[in-house]
């Protein structure tokens, strides 16, 4: 979306390439329609998903955890790509796919979905809830939620893309230019 590139079903999209890069829900659906997928989010490279990681890196939800340092350079980030591609075999991604689609179904997941919620009801039941360990625990979780957000923040604020374009923003004339092109290509109009 942010490209303005959707496409209502990308299964179909996705299959036209050997491999992909993406995290999360992409990557596994990548994976499912036989594509090699490649862990990556905005500079950050992560693994080649192949069969004898595909446990890992889905309980990972192919996320963050199982990608490199934060803001790789081009050049980090072109020699950690033909270091990753050159364990690309095609007989593994299609393993991948396999698996993947032999246990990302909807019915795996709902019958996921139902025994953790028949585990957490059975262990709610045993003991009663410790509520001064649990407000502890939810309170670590947000605490590192919100120290994870500001580091991204952080992140995002020091990089040379954004940091140019908030100096062409102040600009008089670039500035404003700018800003109406961008307006344009949001479909807005001065006044709306």
């Amino acid at each position: 979306m942010g490209v303005g590139n959707t496409c209502e079903r990308p299964e179909e999209v996705l299959r036209g390439y050997d491999v992909v890069f993406a995290k999360g829900r992409a990557a596994l659906e990548a994976a499912a329609v036989g594509a090699c997928v490649v862990v990556y989010w905005w500079r950050q490279l992560g693994p080649l998903v192949k069969a004898v990681e595909l446990e890992r890196l889905r309980a990972g939800g192919f996320g963050r955890r199982s990608m490199g340092p934060l803001l790789l350079t081009p050049e980090e980030f072109g020699r950690g790509v033909e270091r990753v591609l050159e364990d690309y075999d095609a007989a593994d991604a299609a393993e991948v796919s396999r698996r993947v689609r032999a246990s990302a179904g909807r019915d795996a997941a709902v019958g996921e979905l139902l025994e953790l919620y028949e585990e957490a009801i059975a262990e709610h039941a045993a003991a009663p809830p410790d509520r001064e360990l649990e407000g502890r625990a939810a309170a670590a979780h947000l605490r590192e939620l919100s120290l994870a957000f500001s580091r991204h923040r952080e992140a995002i604020y020091n990089s040379t893309p954004y940091r140019v374009t908030e100096r062409l923003r102040r600009t008089p004339v670039l500035g404003r230019l700018s800003r109406a092109l961008a307006r344009g290509f949001a479909g807005r109009r001065d006044g709306q």
